[in-house]
């Protein structure tokens, strides 16, 4: 536990060094979740390919997901908001540590005539990871002025 807190806490009013240890959180929160969401939908898939009548579990996989993710990149954005006070400097972490997330973006993106499982599958999971990419940096500017506006 304390590993994890030594990793995924700002320490520094570096920019660029938290955008790195963002970058890092953020490749450990997409290979985690999006694991666990493909794993959700290949067994939904399965199982309405063996007859099934299921509903894919998009629903589940925002609930426990994308909020995780959200209250994570919120609270990132509050403890770096203490240490930078540049809001600028609050957009630049957030574009360069989402690079993980634009590198699966680009890279679901280049596998759309290759399916992984279905067309369908594909287009939600590319659904849901752009709109966590595009949500990413708004979280964490808002926990920046949430910072600002506690300081005030």
């Amino acid at each position: 536990m304390k590993l994890i807190k030594k990793i995924a806490t700002p320490s520094t009013d570096n920019h660029f060094k938290e955008a790195l240890r963002l970058a890092l959180v953020n490749g450990i929160i997409l290979f985690i979740g999006g694991g666990i969401g493909l794993g959700l939908l290949y067994i939904a898939y399965l199982a309405r390919k063996a007859g099934f009548p299921l509903p894919l579990p998009v629903w589940l996989i925002m609930i426990g997901i994308g909020v995780p993710c959200f209250v994570i990149w919120f609270q990132y954005g509050r403890l770096l908001g203490q240490l930078i006070r540049s809001i600028i400097r609050g957009i630049i972490v957030g574009l360069i540590g989402n690079t993980p997330g634009f590198a699966c973006v680009y890279m679901l993106i280049a596998m759309l005539p290759n399916y992984i499982l279905s067309q369908e599958i594909h287009k939600i999971i590319l659904t849901i990871l752009t709109m966590l990419v595009v949500m990413m940096p708004i979280m964490l500017v808002l926990g920046i002025l949430d910072t600002k506006k506690a300081d005030a």
